[in-house]
This record gives structure tokens, C-alpha cells and sequence, in this order.
């Protein structure tokens, strides 16, 4: 398939919520995270949203085969939410929380990383990210979950409405 069919047929697939339809492709082409990952810059939200639903999907069929190239795709995404990178992957933390949450045991070398990103001083929407993640892996990952609880506490008094809000939504999703 051409490289313009394949970006069209990638976002039909990702607008209409077709993750099987992903997950083939994921089985065919390489650069499959890639792209999911780009579409997360979408300015439509629900294109957004639903492209993190996709990496899920995607990384779950490529880690059964490709565990390594997975595994490579979550440490670039951790080095965006670096300084260091001079990168700024703004939708990096959602990405990861929903692959790692679909992926658990296979890629549990990333909770700790992601949860000390937590102690960094980021922007707004990179902390918001971070709190989504959690709050999206703790529930499969339960000894995470408490470790993950009492670090979401401080954000819940945030001078943020936003903050507030998703660490309230995410502790609710951990203490349970």
C-alpha cells in the first residue's frame, strides 16, 4: 500500500475506533507506532483520543512478536518528556499510559520511570498526561496502584482546575 493510502486508511481506521483493523496493520507495517503516535497531534480531540486507544491496540499484537520494538517506543516516548530532548511530547504521557496499561507484565520496567516524571517540573499538560497514565495503569497493575495513589495526592489541592480535576479522576480509579 502506498505511504499516502496508508496515512488515509490509518486515520479512517483511527476515527472510526477500528482497532482490529490496527492491529493488522500493526502486523504489517513497522512504522505503524510511528504514525499512531503522530496523529495524537491532531487538533481534533476525538481523533486524539482514539489514536492513544490505537498505539494500545497496536502494541498489543506487536509485543507478542516485535517485544523489543515496543519496548524501544516507550523509551522514546520517556526521552520526549525529558529536558534533556529538547523535545516536547506533549500527548507522550497518554500514549504510554494506555500502552503500558494494555501491556502490564511485559512492560512493567517503565512504571517507575514514569512515575518519578512526576517529581520533574512540568508544563501543565505533561503533568495532566502523567496523572491520566497513572490513573489509566493502576487498576491493572495493582501493586503500582498504591505507590501511584499517594503520589497523585499532592495534585489533588493543584492550583489547577484541570490538574485537580484528572487527579481526583485518577485517584478514584487507584483506590479502589
Amino acid at each position: 500500500m502506498p505511504r499516502k493510502h496508508l496515512r488515509e486508511e490509518l486515520r479512517r481506521c483511527v476515527i472510526s475506533g477500528d482497532f482490529q483493523a490496527i492491529e493488522q496493520m500493526a502486523l504489517q507495517r513497522k512504522s505503524i507506532l510511528n504514525r499512531l503516535f503522530a496523529l495524537t497531534y491532531d487538533p481534533d480531540e476525538r481523533l486524539r483520543d482514539n489514536a492513544v486507544e490505537a498505539l494500545a491496540a497496536a502494541s498489543t499484537v506487536l509485543i507478542e512478536v516485535e517485544p523489543d520494538r515496543v519496548k524501544d517506543f516507550c523509551r522514546r516516548l520517556l526521552w520526549m518528556l525529558n529536558d534533556e530532548s529538547g523535545n516536547m511530547g506533549w500527548f507522550a504521557p497518554q500514549a504510554l499510559g494506555a500502552i503500558i496499561s494494555a501491556n502490564h507484565t511485559e512492560l512493567s520496567e517503565f512504571l517507575a520511570p514514569l512515575l518519578a516524571l512526576l517529581d520533574e517540573d512540568n508544563q501543565e499538560a505533561i503533568t495532566y498526561g502523567l496523572l491520566w497514565a497513572l490513573g489509566r495503569i493502576g487498576p491493572v497493575e495493582t501493586a503500582f496502584a498504591n505507590r501511584a495513589c499517594s503520589r497523585i495526592q499532592p495534585f489533588l489541592s493543584a492550583s489547577s482546575t484541570a490538574i485537580r480535576e484528572i487527579a481526583a479522576q485518577s485517584h478514584r480509579k487507584l483506590a479502589v
